[in-house]
């Protein structure tokens, strides 16, 4: 949300001057400078100014929170956390499971091995999913303690 100055000159029209103020929804509130003045004279640009700030401040909600949503239900290699996933890939004619946990630009910090889809077990894929959330927490804290985390100061 911001505050943009509106100036435009129309030859032989009275033209546009205001201030306009920015926002998401539902959009845009313009101030014309000839109607902003508390005292029932022509307005001034500085009048029109005050009332765009006044009507800011009254629609302002303060910053969005910048935390990373929780992982959809949906996706595919869900587990509830975000950063860690469960991962299926072909190699040598075989399907393999593994457990990958990234950091906070998407890079692999982990990659746990489960087995194949012979010998991956839910009480194997359990335990390496278990492994996989402590790295991740684990990480999280570091990083919150080096100041990389949003929001945490440096």
């Amino acid at each position: 949300m911001y505050i943009v100055r509106v100036d435009i000159d129309d030859p032989g029209c009275a033209g546009t001057h205001g201030w306009q103020v920015r926002y998401e929804r539902p959009g845009t509130q313009f101030f014309s400078d000839s109607r902003f003045d508390h005292r029932g004279h022509k307005g001034t640009a500085c009048d029109s100014l005050y009332a765009a700030k006044l009507y800011l401040q009254a629609i302002w909600k303060g910053r969005r929170p910048r935390r990373l949503p929780p992982e959809s239900p949906s996706k595919a290699g869900h587990t509830g956390m975000t950063g860690v996933r469960i991962v299926w890939r072909e190699r040598k004619g075989t399907s393999q499971c593994s457990i990958r946990v990234d950091d906070l630009t998407g890079k692999p910090l982990a990659n746990l091995y489960v087995g194949t889809t012979r010998t991956a077990t839910d009480d194997r894929l359990l335990a390496q999913l278990a492994a996989a959330r402590r790295i991740r927490a684990d990480y999280l804290v570091a990083a919150g303690a080096a100041g990389r985390l949003p929001g945490c100061p440096t």
